[in-house]
């Protein structure tokens, strides 16, 4: 029950409560708001909002379509926890799914510590939501999705509730409650239907927290269960490193009031220094988007693409690259340059917001 005994406390002395939320799309659902959104996220805080009429509740939406808990961990920070959360739920095991385990092991808990750290008085809960193409071939063997246990693991080690309202969705499916085609768009974007439960086994768990909370306690932060799990992770402007070719601008996308540094021709550079183990690029994707080649300590150049077959259907898309996991701790130096883009692509666009180091 750690820390809802404050959240609960702050609801009933009517005290402004902010509810936030990191995760894929599944959680950043478009525009779509409280009261009248119908996604799980909006539902939930609507739900609250109900409960509790005469506490100002408002909602943060850190959630970015395609990202993982190897970029949350990054933009947490600036993005939600910035905003002081009172409860913070995190959704990452559909876009997790894929990803080397290591490196989400490591991000994921790095991204717990964080808000633990930042927010040591919020509430936290870790959503387990539904693949239904990957995860009924586990549950059907008695076990659970590789993701999902790996997140249920790590969350339990800090003593925060872990729903597994994925597998809530798919047993509504199975016994015939919902089609799926009446929950789910594809294969893991809830319609309206799938959203309802969703947010109703959110808010299900909530309360119930909040109701077995005996006293306001904050909770312990225990020690790491990986030392080299990214708890440092932050993002570094790309206005401020040394550079050339490059030209900067505001640009609104997706609720985020970002600063691009963007080059559409060959040969432009960036040079910088950091001190860490972990280096990526938090840009856009999109159809007329460039390369970059990376040259880390003098080290052998590696291509990294802004194109990819994603924007074919999602154009004009934030996004990011990690560049390098397994640096040795200490300083390093970048060079970045811009090179000819892939035959697929229609332009050499780079437009590069920050740097994520940790």
């Amino acid at each position: 029950m750690q820390n809802y005994g404050i959240l609960r406390q702050k609801l009933e002395r009517n005290l402004p409560v902010t509810l936030g939320y990191i995760g894929g799309s599944i959680t950043m659902a478009g525009e779509d708001t409280p009261p009248t959104g119908i996604s799980w996220r909006a539902r939930t805080t609507t739900q609250l909002m109900a409960q509790y009429p005469h506490c100002p509740i408002q909602e943060v939406n850190g959630g970015i379509s395609g990202t993982g808990s190897d970029f949350a961990v990054f933009r947490a920070g600036s993005q939600v926890l910035c905003h002081k959360p009172d409860m913070i739920f995190i959704e990452f095991t559909v876009n997790d799914g894929g990803t080397d385990p290591q490196r989400v092991a490591r991000a994921f808990e790095g991204l717990l510590r964080k808000c633990r750290t930042v927010c040591p008085e919020a509430a936290m809960m870790v959503l387990l939501m539904l693949d239904i193409d990957h995860h009924p071939a586990y549950w059907e063997r008695g076990e659970e999705p590789p993701m999902a246990a790996l997140h249920q693991r790590i969350a339990e080690a800090y003593g925060i509730p872990v729903l597994h309202n994925g597998r809530t969705l798919y047993e509504a499916i199975r016994r015939g409650a919902l089609t799926r085609e009446e929950a789910l768009s594809d294969a893991v974007h809830p319609r309206s239907a799938g959203h309802a439960v969703y947010a109703q086994e959110a808010f299900a768990l909530l309360t119930a927290q909040m109701e077995a909370a005996v006293q306001p306690d904050v909770a312990p932060l225990p020690a790491r269960l990986d030392p080299l799990c990214w708890e440092t992770a932050r993002l570094y402007p790309a206005a401020l490193v040394e550079q050339e070719g490059f030209l900067g601008g505001p640009v609104d996308m997706w609720g985020q009031h970002l600063y691009f540094m963007v080059s559409h021709g060959l040969d432009s550079t960036m040079r910088f220094t950091f001190t860490g183990r972990v280096l990526g690029v938090f840009w856009i994707v999109d159809r007329d988007a460039g390369q970059i080649e990376v040259q880390i300590d003098g080290g052998a150049p590696r291509l990294f693409s802004a194109w990819d077959s994603t924007v074919i259907q999602y154009p004009n898309r934030l996004s990011y690259a990690i560049l390098a996991d397994d640096l040795p701790l200490g300083i390093h130096e970048v060079t970045l340059r811009t090179v000819p883009h892939l035959p697929e692509s229609s332009g050499d666009f780079v437009r590069i917001e920050s740097f994520m180091l940790a």
